[in-house]
């Protein structure tokens, strides 16, 4: 086809964009880097705060943890266990002393006489309710002749926790406390001779209060 004698198509008009048109353009642009920018922040600010937990739970830190008695060691009628790097308090009745033992708890202490002991457990990372958390336990140790006297809903330091006492084949008595602090959880296991019943009936009487979380 021949247009003015010049054979071939006919050349195109070049498309006119519209102020507008280069501002929506602008608009389009600016919200897929603020997209980007707010994707790459959110990987980031995840994968510090987990590089944060897990360096300050894979290894834990005692260096300014604590242990005292009232009003002393040798007339001690409470002992309070503090940690202020993982902000967590543990005050319980009698004399009681932290184990020689390595663990990987934030604590494990044994009463004076050696029947009774107690562990702070962090479990990281976790974004599971506590309830989980018991629906597993009981699933697992009731097919091992476990008896789970009573389970609780409860709160301790204003979080949602699970309250499990438990009676092993064995004569173990065992109350646990499951503790939600997003996104750790805690646990807190008190054990002993079920046949002590004095002595369970002071530690029901002081648990769950004796733990906190700040």
């Amino acid at each position: 086809m021949s247009v003015l004698g010049v054979s071939g198509p006919p050349p195109e008009i070049p498309r006119v964009v519209s102020e507008r048109d280069k501002s929506d353009r602008r608009i389009v642009v600016i919200v897929i880097i603020l997209v980007i920018v707010v994707v790459v922040g959110g990987f980031g600010t995840i994968f510090a705060v987990s590089a944060h937990y897990v360096a300050k739970f894979s290894h834990i830190d005692r260096s300014h943890e604590s242990l005292s008695w009232d009003p002393n060691f040798d007339q001690a009628t409470s002992t309070t266990f503090d940690s202020p790097g993982y902000g967590v308090s543990l005050k319980l009745p009698g004399k009681w002393a932290l184990t020689q033992e390595p663990t990987t708890d934030i604590c494990h202490l044994l009463r004076a006489d050696r029947r009774f002991n107690v562990l702070v457990r962090p479990y990281f990372p976790s974004f599971a309710p506590p309830s989980a958390f018991a629906a597993q336990l009981v699933n697992r140790f009731r097919p091992m002749g476990w008896t789970l006297e009573s389970q609780n809903s409860i709160t301790v330091s204003g979080l949602p926790a699970e309250e499990i006492h438990w009676v092993t084949p064995k004569g173990t008595r065992g109350d646990e406390l499951i503790v939600q602090k997003m996104p750790v959880v805690y646990f807190v296991v008190l054990s002993g001779p079920a046949s002590d019943a004095e002595s369970w009936e002071v530690f029901r009487g002081a648990l769950p209060q004796a733990f906190s979380i700040r």
